[in-house]
């Protein structure tokens, strides 16, 4: 069985999946990658097989980060929200038992 920040960490990860697959649904995001991907190719097109090789590389380094930035800016978004829970449950019900 796993462990709850390993199960917290399981989900945050599946979300953020959820999320970018909507996201990359979107108009706006469809544009700007067209663009990316007509650059990319315009750049490619210039490069001997070793800088290709070098450029694949850099591309994966780009999606790693990219992606550990995303769960991480949800992991402390969860976090935040919690904290936030707690700081306006009261406030929000004042007359409530809790």
């Amino acid at each position: 069985m796993k462990k709850l920040p390993e199960l917290c960490k399981d989900i945050i990860s599946k979300r953020c999946v959820e999320i970018c697959d909507s996201i990359s649904q979107e108009n706006w995001y469809l544009n700007i990658q067209e663009k990316i991907i007509e650059k990319r190719t315009n750049i490619y097109a210039y490069l001997n097989d070793d800088a290709k090789n070098e450029f694949n590389d850099y591309d994966d380094l780009k999606l790693e980060i990219s992606n550990k930035i995303i769960d991480e800016i949800y992991m402390q978004a969860f976090k935040d929200g919690m904290s936030m829970r707690e700081l306006l449950t009261p406030i929000l019900t004042p007359n409530s038992s809790l």
